[in-house]
């Protein structure tokens, strides 16, 4: 999961293709200002067009080279620059010149995700305060929300078993959950609120086919949870909330797909973590913003 988590880390910046030419705009994230950045290519490229009013100074300015130096101006933390070159090689690297101390320095490693939390920090967009709250139908004896009482389940939300004010709660006798359609077996027999953390455990039920996992970082967007609950006449009321993703895409994002040739070597640590992400430049220099995986070749317990 966690190298999981570094592919999209390395794959947050976005770069497109323009005819025999590529293009790609770079974020200052050392947090501080840079005075220059050195772009390093797989082979020798020319620089067709930059944004002169950041950086106006190039080095290399005319003919082709593997490494230009990009300076003369500044560019504040959280900033961008563009530059297109040709022919369509791959970008190796890039190293940001810093302000004050004239060092090339590669960017702060605080500002790469590497937790699911922080990767969904970026990417994720999740309803505001605005978001309306459910409200129950009449007679409805139970029914699920959030903690704060909202009808939708997000990937970081804890489910709460809502009871109406004539129910007699101490009549419940068993409270079951099950995930995907598989009952969740370490759960006590009785409970208000699923937390997020239970949602996101494995015990290495084997009918999940999943292995026991010893963190809770684990993408559930798209689980299905249902929640039987059974009171002393025998009568079960079953509800159920399937998570929703807080990521949007549009038509602008593409997606390499990545088949099971590229699967073993990665999980397997035939290759090593600079080996991947020269890879994953490679596909960010053909145009994609992400990759696909056909989710069966995956497990939680990849680390």
């Amino acid at each position: 999961m966690k190298r999981i988590a570094r592919i999209v880390a390395l794959l947050l910046g976005a770069v497109a293709l323009v005819g025999l030419a590529a293009t790609t705009t770079l974020k200052n994230e050392t947090g501080t200002t840079a005075t220059g950045v050195v772009i390093t290519f797989s082979e020798a490229v020319q620089i067709t067009s930059y944004d002169k009013s950041v950086f106006p100074t190039q080095s290399a300015a005319s003919g082709e080279s593997e490494s230009f130096t990009f300076s003369g101006g500044t560019l504040a933390t959280g900033g961008a620059f563009q530059v297109t070159w040709s022919p369509e090689a791959r970008l190796r690297s890039t190293k940001w010149i810093t302000s004050g101390s004239g060092e090339v320095t590669a960017a702060s490693a605080s500002a790469i995700p590497t937790t699911y939390e922080e990767i969904m920090a970026k990417i994720a967009h999740y309803p505001g305060p605005d978001e309306s709250l459910y409200v129950p139908a009449e007679g409805e004896a139970i029914w699920l929300t959030d903690l704060e009482g909202h009808a939708d389940i997000y990937d970081s939300d804890s489910i709460k078993i809502n009871h109406a004010s004539w129910l007699d709660k101490s009549q419940i006798t068993k409270v079951e959950v099950y995930r995907n359609g598989i009952k969740m077996r370490f759960l006590p027999d009785k409970l208000d609120v699923l937390t997020n953390e239970q949602m996101k455990t494995f015990d290495g039920n084997p009918e999940e086919h999943s292995p026991k996992s010893d963190h809770t970082d684990h993408a559930i967007m798209g689980y299905a949870y249902e929640i039987r609950v059974t009171v002393a006449d025998g009568t079960t009321h079953q509800l159920a909330a399937i998570v929703k993703s807080a990521v949007r895409f549009g038509a602008s994002h593409r997606f390499a797909s990545v088949g099971a040739t590229w699967f073993n070597p990665f999980t397997r640590g035939y290759m090593t973590d600079e080996q991947v992400g020269k890879y994953l430049q490679g596909i960010k220099a053909d145009g994609f913003v992400g990759v696909q995986v056909d989710v069966t070749l995956w497990s939680d317990g990849i680390n």
